[in-house]
Order: structure tokens, then sequence, then C-alpha cells
């Protein structure tokens, strides 16, 4: 965004009326004032008439007052908690000159290439798609007829019209609409040979970004591989690489999650049996105000029947991309569960040791259960938890609520360390068990389901961390997962999760499902899918000093005895303690 944004917010101010009415009555304004720097005569657009007639805006002299102007004002004039629940953030004009160049770069651009948003947005792909069609030859008049986008909301989509407009000079306009991309058949779109976007990032555990659990309006194609946490952006890779011309790009931003996260999996799958993947830009720093970061996948579809996709995907880091210099990497199989791979080798911490000749007996899942709780379990809660901060209240009758940020390695800081629990923060949080049980339903039988002894492991760590309710006292909280181990093995599974092994296998196996690269995000799946050690006198050490650890008072004790836990799983798995233990105790965290 361009700074000085002053004079925009004092007209805000000024504004008055319905919610929607000012917002767009001022970008309404700001477009006349665009049109006038320009000298541009602007045509009836959806803009200047569907809310009311513009508003006077003043654009200072010191502030550049080109078509991307527009976009850039629809976010600020939205806040930052409206662009939170719409999952979608106007997109930098360098970053979407990157993208467009990315999807265009292997696309032969003649006077008929048609580029495609299927969510559009505020327009900037489309207007860094317009100069990018322009810079290549195709003419200025021509250029608005080759693009074409939709969006869910009638500003934005209002917005990005008239912003391609102006870049037309008011003699044309795109094809633009106002709908839901993902509802859309897949035989309804006109097959664009360039598809971009920068699709909303919705994640499903948050009420206020969540699609409906029945999938209602999406096609059957789309449903199939939306999960129940399946973010909104990859349903939109799913989508676009399905829907472009025969030899055509698509180039699309999404959260780095997609390359790993589970419930990405099916639209990873079908993105790949529709269009083959051939790029991935990896940018080394979060580009706009998503708090996330983000990545880059090109896909390319086959020119034609039994064309067989590329078997390499070119990977590049940082800013700019560099298709020509990119590393390759093996282009993952169709039936690959993760693309963490390509994520390998990013940030400056010390490389991840390698696993090579480890010696293991099934795995973790073969002897105990692994659950989660969900959505509903989270927000089911609510209602009944209370706040216990001088501690008066009987574990028997209120269960402690235990949070990711609760758990640290062997230790619960439950009464000890404040934690933030429903956007508020807690110093003692614990669940009315008896007022549950009188509300009955599924939120009771999950309740009573989870009082029994277990293991809980906190979620988005660097390295897995995991406590011992060894009397079945607490109740976990959403997105804490719950291990019940086979009677007798509670202090051999705690020592599997916390040694050096069980980290390095699930960051290799999961590297970017989580908020950055270095965290560890485990679904049930990978939990259970964890290695179970062959040697079983080194793992009856471990569980030793991992019991012991769990009830020592001084941090400096129970460092010791995880670093001895540590070392003797390590033996467990026929391991060569070094360099493991020492890369596991760099991403501890501190005391």
């Amino acid at each position: 965004m361009q700074p000085g944004w002053a004079w925009l917010r004092a007209a805000a101010r000024d504004a008055a009326g319905p919610a929607v009415e000012p917002t767009a009555r001022l970008l309404a304004g700001v477009a006349v004032a665009v049109a006038r720097r320009n000298e541009v005569r602007l045509p009836d657009l959806a803009l200047l008439s569907t809310w009311g007639p513009p508003l006077p805006v003043v654009v200072p002299d010191g502030v550049v007052a080109d078509p991307w102007l527009l976009g850039a004002s629809l976010e600020v004039l939205l806040g930052a908690d409206e662009r939170r629940r719409g999952g979608s953030h106007f997109t930098p004009r360098d970053l979407a000159a990157m993208v467009t160049s990315l999807a265009l770069g292997g696309v032969a651009i003649g006077r008929a290439t048609t580029v495609c948003d299927p969510a559009v947005g505020g327009g900037a792909l489309l207007l860094a798609a317009a100069e990018a069609l322009r810079a290549a030859g195709v003419p200025r008049r021509l250029v608005p007829g080759n693009l074409s986008g939709i969006d869910v909301d009638p500003l934005a989509v209002a917005v990005a019209e008239a912003g391609l407009c102006l870049w037309s000079g008011g003699r044309s306009t795109a094809r633009l609409e106002c709908g839901d991309a993902l509802a859309r058949p897949g035989d309804s779109w006109q097959e664009p040979d360039v598809v971009v976007g920068n699709p909303p990032f919705l994640g499903q555990l948050r009420t206020a970004t969540s699609r409906p659990s029945d999938r209602r309006g999406l096609p059957a194609e789309l449903a199939s591989v939306a999960g129940p946490y399946t973010d909104t952006a990859s349903l939109f890779a799913a989508l676009a690489t399905g829907i472009a011309a025969p030899g055509g790009r698509i180039a699309l931003v999404l959260p780095r999650s997609f390359l790993a996260a589970r419930d990405a999996g099916r639209a990873r799958a079908r993105s790949i049996r529709s269009a083959g993947l051939v790029h991935v830009w990896l940018p080394r720093r979060r580009l706009f105000g998503a708090a996330v970061d983000v990545c880059v996948p090109v896909w390319e579809r086959p020119s034609g029947a039994g064309c067989a996709p590329p078997g390499i995907v070119a990977r590049s880091v940082g800013l700019p991309p560099v298709p020509a210099s990119a590393a390759a990497a093996p282009v993952p199989a169709q039936g690959a569960a993760s693309w963490s791979f390509l994520l390998a080798g990013l940030g400056d911490e010390p490389p991840v040791p390698s696993l090579t000749g480890l010696s293991a007996d099934g795995s973790l899942g073969d002897g105990c259960t692994v659950t989660a709780g969900f959505r509903d379990q989270y927000y089911g809660l609510i209602p009944f938890v209370v706040d216990d901060p001088g501690a008066d209240l009987d574990d028997a009758t209120h269960a402690p609520l235990v949070t990711s940020g609760l758990i640290d390695p062997a230790r619960s800081a439950w009464g000890s360390r404040t934690t933030r629990y429903a956007g508020r923060r807690w110093a003692a949080p614990r669940v009315d068990l008896a007022a549950v049980a009188a509300a009955g339903g599924s939120l009771a039988r999950w309740t009573e389901r989870k009082r029994v002894p277990k293991l809980l492991v906190a979620a988005q760590t660097r390295t897995i961390e995991a406590v011992a309710d060894p009397d079945g006292r607490w109740l976990p909280s959403t997105p804490v997962a719950t291990v019940v181990p086979a009677a007798g093995r509670q202090w051999h599974v705690l020592a599997v999760l916390l040694s050096p092994v069980a980290s390095v296998a699930a960051l290799l196996d999961n590297r970017g499902s989580g908020l950055s690269p270095g965290s560890i995000r485990l679904p049930p799946t990978a939990l259970r899918a964890l290695p179970a050690p062959a040697r079983r006198g080194p793992w009856d050490e471990a569980a030793e000093a991992v019991r012991a650890a769990a009830g020592a008072v001084d941090p400096a004790a129970r460092a010791a005895l995880l670093r001895s836990s540590a070392t003797s799983m390590c033996a467990a798995y026929g391991l060569d303690p070094e360099p493991a233990v020492s890369w596991w105790e760099g991403r501890l965290p501190a005391a």
C-alpha cells in the first residue's frame, strides 16, 4: 500500500450512512479523482451509481493517482478485522507482477490470450496481467476484453471493474461478475489460457471464516476434496487447475501450509491430476497482511491428450523469483501425502538431522489411540469455562482446561502461566463438569471420554511438546491432541513423543503444514505414524528418565533428565545421539 493514508481516513471519518454505502461512495470518489488526474472520462460504472453518487475526495499531489490506488484504498477502508474475516488482502503491485510473470512466462502471448482471476478482489492481478499483455504487444484497446474475473464481494468487483476501466483510458472494461467461483460447475468456465489468483485464506477452526459442514454450494468435483479443516484457498487450487485451457498455466498465492497440510491433500492430488506442477516460488518474508507464510505454486496443463506432465518442479526461494536459476526437485507423485520436501532448506536454522539407519518396530499408533478435538468442542466448551486464579475449585468437579500454550515437554504450566482461550486471557481456566453433564448431548459424551489417563500433545511447536495426565484430570482444548497409551505404557509413549527422532520425523513428513516452515503441526494420523523404536532396553531407560522429568520441580534437573531420555531414545532407534540431540535442544522452549 502507498504511504500517507491520512487523507482517505479523514474522508472516511466525515462520511456517514450504512456500513457499505459510505465506503463505496468514497471509493467512487477516489475513482473520479484518479480519472480527473489522468484526464480519463469514465463510463457508467457500477461503482459510480450502485451505492449512490461519489463522495468528493481529494487525492493529494504526493500520492500516485493510478488504477492501483483503488484496490489499495479498498483495503484501507475495510480495516484489519473485516479483511481477516473475509480472508482476503489486496495484492501489492510488485507481488501481482511476479505472480503474473510466473503464469505468463510459459505461454505464447498473442492478441487473443485470456487471463482469469477466480477470486478477483480489487483487481490487482488482472491489472498486472493487463500490463504484461500490453508489454507483450497486445493492443491496449484489446487487453481488457481478454480479462475475466469473479468474486463474492460486489464492492470488490466494482472496484476491479473501475480500476481496469481507468487502466484502459475509459474505453473498455473487463468481463467481471459477482458470484462464488467455487459454486460454479467446472464445465461452465471458458477455459482461459492463464489463471491467476490470490484466493481468500479461510481456516476452518474459526466460526467467522468457516464453510458449512455439509459443503453446501460446492459442485461434486470440489465437494470431494473438501475436508473438515481444508482452507478455502486449497479449493481454489483444485478449481483453477481444472478450468485452464490445454497448454495453459496457473499461478496462485496460497498459504504455505497448502504444500503439507493433511486437509489440503486431496486438493493437491486433484491439482496434479489436472495439471503438472512446474514451479513453486517460496518468498522468505510475509508479503502482505495475512499472518501466514505464503507460496506460489505454478501448474501447466498438458497441451493435448497423451501429453505427460513434467517430471521436475523448479523451486525458487526469496525475492524475486528467478525461474531460470531455480533449484530443481522431483515432482510430487500423485499419491504423495505431502509436498513438504519442497520446503527443505528454508530459513537460517541448522539442517534437520538425517534418520538414515533408523531401527524401528512398527508405529506409535500400534499401541495407543490418538484423537483431536474439533471446532464443535472448542466453541462448545466456552459457556462452561470459569477462571480459578486462586485455585479454589476441585479438579474432580472443575477440570483444568489445558491449551497448547500451557504444554511444555513433560510439564503442564496450567495455573502458573496465563493462557489465551476464546479471545481472552485466563489465569487458570476450568470446565464446570456438572454444567456440561446437565447440558447433555455430544459435548457431554466427549468430555466424559477425555477424563482418562492420557498424554496431551501441543500444536504448532518447534519440537513435539507433550505432557502426561496420569490421573485423567484434564481436558484438552482444541487443537491439542490426546494420546491414550495401552496400560502401563504411558511413560514409554511420552519418551517417544519427546525424543529428537520423533521431532525430526514429524518435521520431515509434515514440514510446512504449520504457520511457519519450522513449526510442527501433527494431526492424529501423523502422530500415529511416528516410528516406534526397536531396542527395548534403551527405551525402558528413556521412559524412566522422562517419568522423573515429569516430577522434577527444578528446571535444570528437568532439562538434564529430558536430555538423558533423548540420548537413550536415540540408542533405542539405533542412531548416534549427535547431532540429533544438539539439534533438538536448540529448538526446545526456554525453561
